[in-house]
């Protein structure tokens, strides 16, 4: 059996309670959109931006750091492989995001426009 004490609570940015049913959930579905999104480390990106995949470079990725506002999570940046968020959150409802596998890398990028180049 396990209990919840009043110090287990986490707050959201307000600092109101979060729902227990919110902590530790591993997927959220928008409820405009039907979008599901992955709440365990899956990375995203605004839409319409381009995934710098070059491991020379790091990159930022906004990924879910179990913070949520007003039952929305919240998503962080992350840059590069950081295990910590680098910067303030965004609600999912604020923008359009796209998984990172699904957007469009810099690579694949790069390498069309130089074959189109020779």
């Amino acid at each position: 059996m396990v209990t919840v004490s009043w110090m287990d609570r986490r707050l959201d940015v307000h600092g109101q309670p979060i729902p227990e049913d919110e902590i530790g959930r591993t997927q959220w579905t928008h409820p405009d959109t039907g979008q599901v999104f992955d709440l365990t480390g899956g990375a995203y990106l605004p839409a319409g931006e381009i995934f710098y995949d070059n491991p020379k470079h790091p990159h930022f990725t906004w990924q879910h750091f179990d913070r949520w506002s007003g039952g929305v999570p919240l998503l962080h940046p992350f840059y590069g492989d950081h295990k910590a968020p680098s910067g303030s959150g965004k609600r999912i409802t604020d923008n359009e995001w796209v998984p990172v596998a699904d957007a469009p890398k810099f690579s694949e990028q790069a390498a069309r426009a130089e074959a189109a180049r020779s």
